[in-house]
């Protein structure tokens, strides 16, 4: 996302006012967040309007298939999603444009057939009806081609057509399950209908954030390789990605199996929990978008500067140097995330009992909600952590970062669901914080060695030469 992140620090410091940074920063969350704010804030809106307006049947069918379409779309996404950001992150870097749109149709191919298929295997397995299965696998294959899509948008400078798809798709997904359970259009209240109406905006944000990324993009012919390929390349990102995926979602997954409720056999959630971890992701919006302006920009700056510095054979002083602006730079980003974060999260627990009423949830989602904010706010900054390993190429810290997190946020939801309702949301507060302290762990003891490494890690790993540039991106 640095080429979007470019150009909104431009558009929030243009005129240095206050709309302008309201604009740029409200921009960065909407970007940053995008399939986020669109779940969240389509589960929240039909979990108020549901009992006026669908049978409990039906909701529970239509609510349990979009949450699984999120969850195991990103974490199946997540086995080629970091090692296909780096293929692309590697083209820019070595100026090979016109493969930058053959790589992205290969993505498109392997992950459209393989996630297709994989939908399929369970809807069969779990033995859900046919009209149902065909609207769930359209929904699986649409987002988990949105997750890939947002790749390619990230190199470009188009944050408007990024915003525009969000907004055009979501509208449309509103429309489309608003008439669909009013039965406005005459089609008789079902949860394939819903899930058919949801997915047909979903498919619209898809289509429109792929012009986005041809649009902007070098239409060349040159074939890509393979993403097994890319995956083969680059082993340790794809696990990270999977297992950092798995880990956002493993506490609901175990909530779902053991305490879960739902009309189909095998595909159950957990109202309450699920409703709270939501609630609690929106509040780490606004840190994603300062992430999005200011490491993704300012610490890029200082990181390319840095690492520029070894690779031309600058003198010792000035890499110090350098480093040590990289370093400052990093602390004052760090500190502005603490700040904003802080904030959002002592504000939400404060108006917890507010938003509980709202919403109807009941006293209970209380201290469920204020557990689940802190959990978020420990979270993103492990994610921070992870994405400075990772700018640092220390592949390995963030996979056993990603392990920790893993493991820990698994144990502490069985322990958590075990204990009952007291504890709902703890256990993913302690472990997102130890994991946190883990991962920080994990950083510190190799920053002193960043020049040695940058030394003996090759900056770009290309099948064959670079070639000449063909283009501009």
């Amino acid at each position: 996302m640095a080429g979007i992140g470019f150009e909104l620090r431009r558009l929030i410091h243009e005129d240095g006012g206050l709309i302008s940074r309201i604009r740029g920063y409200t921009i960065a969350g909407l970007v940053s967040s995008g399939p986020w704010i669109v779940t969240i804030m389509g589960l929240l809106f039909i979990n108020a309007a549901a009992p006026l307006v669908l049978q409990r049947e039906v909701y529970e069918e239509f609510r349990a298939i979009v949450t699984y379409a999120f969850a195991f779309s990103l974490i199946i996404v997540g086995i080629v999603q970091m090692s296909l950001t780096r293929r692309a992150a590697d083209l820019l870097y070595a100026r090979r444009y016109s493969q930058l749109l053959p790589a992205l149709a290969q993505g498109v191919r392997t992950v459209g057939f393989g996630q297709a298929a994989l939908g399929a295997l369970f809807c069969w397995l779990v033995g859900l009806p046919i009209g149902l299965s065909i609207a769930a696998i359209l929904l699986y294959v649409i987002v988990s081609l949105t997750w890939l899509a947002l790749i390619w948008c990230g190199a470009t400078k188009d944050h408007q057509s990024v915003l525009h798809a969000y907004c055009w798709g979501t509208l449309v997904a509103f429309i489309g399950v608003f008439c669909t359970s009013s039965g406005f259009l005459g089609i008789p209240q079902s949860a394939p209908a819903l899930v058919m109406a949801y997915a047909l905006g979903q498919g619209l944000t898809l289509v429109l954030l792929l012009k986005a990324a041809i649009r902007a993009l070098d239409m060349g012919g040159t074939k890509d390789q393979p993403v097994l390929k890319t995956v083969k390349t680059y082993p340790r990102l794809a696990l990270v990605g999977f297992v950092y995926n798995a880990a956002i979602w493993v506490d609901q997954i175990v909530f779902w199996i053991v305490d879960g409720v739902g009309v189909q056999p095998y595909v159950s959630f957990h109202p309450l929990y699920d409703s709270a971890k939501f609630i609690a992701y929106a509040t780490v919006i606004p840190t994603l978008a300062i992430m999005l302006v200011r490491i993704e920009t300012s610490f890029y700056e200082c990181y390319r500067a840095f690492y520029g510095s070894i690779l031309q054979g600058f003198p010792l002083e000035v890499i110090e140097e350098r480093k040590a602006a990289m370093l400052t730079d990093l602390r004052e980003s760090t500190v502005r995330l603490l700040r904003v974060q802080g904030f959002v999260t002592i504000l939400m627990i404060l108006l917890a009992p507010t938003l509980v009423e709202a919403l109807g949830m009941g006293e209970a989602a209380i201290d469920i909600i204020r557990a689940c904010c802190i959990g978020a706010f420990f979270h993103v900054l492990l994610l921070v952590v992870i994405l400075i390993q990772l700018y640092f190429d220390l592949r390995s810290n963030a996979l056993w970062t990603a392990i920790v997190f893993l493991a820990l946020n698994g144990a502490m939801a069985v322990w958590s669901v075990s204990t009952g309702l007291h504890s709902y949301g703890v256990g993913y507060a302690i472990a997102s914080f130890f994991g946190l302290v883990f991962g920080y762990w994990m950083l510190t003891r190799n920053y002193d060695r960043l020049e040695y490494l940058a030394f003996t890690t090759a900056p770009v790993e290309l099948d064959d030469e670079p070639k000449k540039p063909e283009g501009s991106a």
